[in-house]
């Protein structure tokens, strides 16, 4: 609780900070805030039977730019109504990194950040940037809806970053990424120390052939171990997915899958796994969006074969800085999937989220 509160105070004089330096330029102060509530009205089910609200979080970005080539951001959340005197809630930095730009063919970035693998990963809190209320689970949080489901790639991670646009012709363009860094653990602070001596790589290539259309291909690596046991057989985690996403005028589309393998140190089977999404949309004014939504994950260890699925229908409503998001999800597990290990394995869920961007 002490260091929670110590960490608040540092979120107000950084804050201070902000509107204090504000007035040379060279310092932008934005964010955002989201409120949502879910109720899941059949008998059974992994969902919210209370109807809570959740005072989601508020996401204070930070930027300070030295000069045209030199920049430091970072993010700070205050998730879930933190409050520091009953120790509830989180208090989070999204990110924390020096960044320096060559040009926009080569940028450097050092210091704590979200792993750019795949779609989601980078936007997931920015709700005003995908139709659905929440991140796909299957292509980034199957843990959330399968026994042995694990993610593809850490949320965060500490370390290097290279990335930059290459212009191709006329409006085409590639942005490609690549990041080292120490991975993820819990033996440790893992953005202060690593457990051993083998770094993380992700890589992310995006092809933009039009302004509308991006396509976009990732992977992530990383060798795992237990520090406190040097006998323990080495762990590994490789993952691989693409992605389509087209934001027309009109049709909104998107399509992605991600594929992969985690053997825990000192585990002799590894588990293998398979997430899809896919999405259409179709703006029917200038703020009202309708789309569906299916998801499936495949999840193998050892001999259990793990599915889960989600049909989801919802609606977006834009105004000015609001998004009003609401959906109706229906969510299925197989009988060896025990996440679902209730009558019918089926259940349904109304998501509502009201975010707001400054």
């Amino acid at each position: 609780m002490r260091i929670l509160r110590r960490l608040c105070v540092l979120a107000a004089m950084l804050l201070w900070s902000a509107a204090a330096l504000a007035d040379d330029n060279k310092l932008t102060f934005n964010g955002y805030m989201n409120v949502e509530s879910d109720y899941q009205p059949t008998t059974y089910g992994l969902g919210d039977k209370n109807f809570s609200i959740d005072a989601d979080v508020l996401e204070l970005l930070l930027n300070y730019k030295a000069d045209d080539n030199f920049r430091v951001s970072g993010a700070i959340d205050f998730e879930h109504g933190t409050d520091t005197e009953f120790n509830q809630g989180h208090l989070t930095t999204g990110w924390l990194f020096l960044e320096y730009a060559f040009s926009e063919r080569l940028k450097l970035r050092a210091g704590k950040m979200l792993v750019p693998y795949g779609y989601f990963n980078e936007i997931h809190g920015a709700k005003n940037l995908f139709l659905s209320r929440d991140e796909a689970r299957a292509t980034l949080k199957p843990q959330k809806i399968a026994k042995n489901g694990f993610r593809y790639a850490p949320k965060w991670e500490t370390g290097l970053e290279a990335f930059g646009r290459l212009p191709v012709h006329g409006k085409q363009s590639i942005d490609y990424l690549v990041m080292v860094g120490d991975g993820y653990q819990d033996e440790t602070n893992p953005y202060e120390q690593d457990n051993n001596d083998k770094k993380s790589a992700t890589v992310r290539v995006q092809y933009t052939p039009v302004d509308e259309l991006t396509v976009g291909l990732s992977g992530y690596s990383d060798f795992l171990s237990k520090s406190s046991s040097g006998k323990t057989a080495w762990g590994r985690q490789k993952s691989i997915g693409s992605h389509v996403h087209y934001n027309g005028e009109r049709w909104k589309a998107l399509y992605e899958i991600s594929q992969g393998r985690l053997r825990v140190p000192g585990a002799t089977t590894t588990a293998r796994e398979v997430g899809q999404v896919a999405e259409v949309g179709f703006a029917a004014s200038d703020h009202i969006t309708p789309y569906v939504q299916l998801q499936t994950v495949t999840t193998h260890l050892s001999s259990t074969n793990e599915q889960a699925r989600a049909y989801i229908v919802g609606f977006d409503y834009k105004i000015s800085h609001f998004v009003f998001k609401l959906q109706d999800a229906e969510w299925t597990g197989s009988a060896a999937n025990k996440k679902f290990n209730f009558p019918g394995r089926r259940y349904n869920e109304i998501n509502i989220a009201l975010f707001y961007a400054f």
